[in-house]
């Protein structure tokens, strides 16, 4: 998630059980679908919703505080776990859209370490996932995340999805 869509998010509303949904602090105000995959997403998603049932607006802001507060509370534990410069909140988010992206093509993406020729249509599959997931409506946005699907500029690359 952005770090606006996880301080807004409410967790109790957002849970659909293998999904996600985001509309809370949403950019552009698009809402989306994020598949829950794993274990400890669920673990994560469960706490949230505990934690959100004691606050005032159901949502992931302290009771008392507004979203910008909440917001630099976020940034002030990040740097105390060790989130900064080499590892940011958004560069977690750079995390998961390669391991979605490895996930679904079977195979590392580019920024790690994999090939730039891939089967086209698993690498397509894992792009428009990839960049459905992050919220973005650009298969060349989701680039910035995976690295380029070939060496130069793709030709006849569909662009939206």
């Amino acid at each position: 998630l952005r770090v606006t869509e996880s301080i807004l998010i409410k967790p109790n509303m957002s849970d659909s059980g293998t999904l996600l949904r985001v509309f809370e602090g949403a950019k552009n105000g698009l809402a989306r679908n994020v598949p829950i995959r794993s274990e400890s997403q669920r673990e994560t998603l469960n706490k949230a919703i505990e934690m959100s049932k004691q606050t005032d607006r159901n949502s992931l802001v302290p009771p008392g505080k507004r979203p910008a507060q909440a917001r630099c509370r976020l940034y002030y534990i990040c740097r105390k776990v060790g989130i900064t410069k080499t590892i940011t909140p958004h560069g977690l988010r750079h995390e998961f859209a390669n391991d979605l992206y490895q996930e679904i093509s079977g195979v590392p993406s580019v920024v790690r370490g994999g090939s730039t020729i891939l089967n086209d249509a698993k690498d397509i599959e894992a792009r428009h996932a990839v960049t459905k997931a992050l919220g973005h409506s650009r298969l060349g946005i989701t680039a910035a995340y995976t690295g380029p699907r070939k060496i130069g500029r793709p030709k006849n690359m569909p662009n939206q999805l």
